[in-house]
This record gives structure tokens, C-alpha cells and sequence, in this order.
């Protein structure tokens, strides 16, 4: 455990019957001084564990969209820097020394994206949107100053002041994504049920050539652009299962706007203030 850093971390994950992997991901980030596991309801040993950890354990109903309960995590934190991992994550706790400069160089950052490689079957990927080159992660941010937003895949603010470290200035964390494409499809499935509100917030409106251009788009883009040609056949299903969620999205988004009142929408999903 690294106890000579001079900025304090709180770290937050935010857990649902994952037992088996709270151990190996909290040891990662024992660094932090204050360990934050946010329980979506499990009925394993979840919350049990990650007591006898030393983590505080916070209560959140499970929701379509995973990023709020998370959010929710960093409300509560005493410090005012957030690690926030998953917990099919371990994050290279070796580098938290790079971070900490960093941010004792420039304090005024909102938010640090660090390197991040995901494992698909247990092995590297290296090709679709999940493997492309340089990827990184919202990772560390300023519990006071970073702005997050209620809807899917736009966790946070792009729109602030973010450090993005370079593959070549430090590891990445490891993501043990999925281990079949069965999972991959489970995962997709809660953020449907938020992404035609979220595409309506962005300002985007249906129409079915807008859905058939960006599905068509995206699979170009990761068939050719990231490479999913060249991973085989891991690759190709890839690149046409987020073929498929781009697809599916739209719909949702169709699905939104035909149940609209008359008036603006009012959001059904909320942002969390901070707490203390």
C-alpha cells in the first residue's frame, strides 16, 4: 500500500453479485485512503466482502443506466480526488505516483483519463472500439469540479478541463471485459433502455436514414478504422454486435419521441449533488 502520497484519494466502484472479483480489484486501489463500494442489491457475499475490506458500503437501487449509481459513489467521498474503477478492473496502483503529479503540477484539472485495455475471452483486444489505439478512461476526477451528466455514455462533461495520459506515459488499467458475447449483449441492454433519451438531450431526432447512415457508419468504422477485419472472428462479430446497439439506439430514440407530451420532457434520471 502506497502511504506516502500527499494527495488523498477516495476510491469508488459500485458492485452487483461480484463477490468473486471485489478482492482482487480493491487490493488494486488500496492506495486510497477511503474505499467506497456502491451495492446495487446483491444477494452473493458482495457487501460482506467488501466490508471485511475496510470498504464503506453505500445502497443504490439498480437502474438502466449504470453511471448514476456511480455518480452517486463520488457524491458521497470525503476527498476531494475520486478514483472510480470497475470491478472486472485492476488499476496499475505502481503509477499512482504520475497521477498524483499531475495533479500537484496543475491542480485546477477536472478530470484525468488514464490508459485503459480491455480483455475479451481473457485476451488483449486489439481491434473494434474496444481495442483501438490509445484508448483511455475517465478515471480520477475532482470530486468538487467535474461535471456529470444523467445520461448514458456521456458519464461527464466532455466540456472540462481533462489530463489525458498517453500510452507511453503509464500502464493502462486492465479490463477483464467479457468472456462471451452472450455477456457482451447484457451489457449493451440496460443502456437501451436510456439511450433515446439521451440522444434527444444531445439534440438528435429520428429519422430512418440518420439510423441506417450512423449504423452503417459505425460498423465501417470498426470493421476498417479499428481493425475488426484483422481480429478474426472475435473482430467481426464485434463490429457487428455495436452495429447493432448504434441500430437499436435509434429506435429508442424513436420510441422516446413517439411518448412525448406536448411540453419538453422532463428528465427521468437525476444527477447526484455532493454530500457533507
Amino acid at each position: 500500500m502506497c502511504q506516502d502520497l500527499q494527495i488523498n484519494f477516495s476510491g469508488v466502484v459500485v458492485c452487483h453479485n461480484e463477490a468473486h472479483l471485489i478482492e482482487q480489484c480493491l487490493a488494486s486501489i488500496d492506495f486510497c485512503q477511503e474505499l467506497i463500494v456502491v451495492d446495487l442489491g446483491s444477494t452473493d457475499d458482495s457487501v460482506q466482502i467488501a466490508k471485511s475490506l475496510g470498504a464503506r458500503v453505500l445502497f443504490h437501487e439498480r437502474l438502466p443506466n449504470p453511471n448514476l449509481p456511480r455518480q452517486y459513489g463520488i457524491a458521497h467521498a470525503t476527498n476531494e480526488w475520486v478514483l472510480t474503477i470497475d470491478l472486472d478492473e485492476i488499476f496499475p496502483k505502481d503509477e499512482v505516483k504520475k497521477i498524483e503529479a499531475v495533479i500537484l503540477n496543475n491542480p485546477d484539472w477536472d478530470a484525468l483519463r488514464v490508459p485503459i485495455q480491455y480483455y475479451f475471452k481473457g485476451k488483449e483486444l486489439n481491434c473494434t472500439v474496444w481495442g483501438r489505439p490509445g484508448l483511455t478512461r475517465w478515471t480520477v476526477l475532482n470530486r468538487d469540479q467535474s461535471q456529470g451528466t444523467p445520461y448514458a455514455h456521456k458519464e461527464f462533461d466532455p466540456n472540462q478541463k481533462i489530463y489525458r495520459f498517453s500510452w507511453s506515459e503509464m500502464k493502462p488499467i486492465k479490463h477483464y471485459w467479457r468472456s462471451s458475447y452472450r455477456e457482451v449483449v447484457q451489457k449493451m441492454l440496460p443502456y437501451l433502455k436510456v439511450e433515446g433519451e439521451a440522444k434527444y438531450a444531445s439534440g438528435k431526432r429520428f429519422s430512418w436514414l440518420a439510423m441506417l447512415k450512423y449504423t452503417a457508419m459505425t460498423l465501417k468504422t470498426d470493421l476498417i478504422d479499428y481493425r475488426g477485419l484483422y481480429g478474426g472472428l472475435t473482430g467481426v462479430c464485434l463490429s457487428f454486435l455495436r452495429a447493432w446497439y448504434v441500430f437499436m439506439s435509434w429506435l429508442s430514440l424513436r420510441r422516446y419521441e413517439r411518448n412525448l407530451q406536448p411540453t419538453e420532457p422532463q428528465m427521468t434520471v437525476g444527477r447526484y449533488e455532493r454530500k457533507g
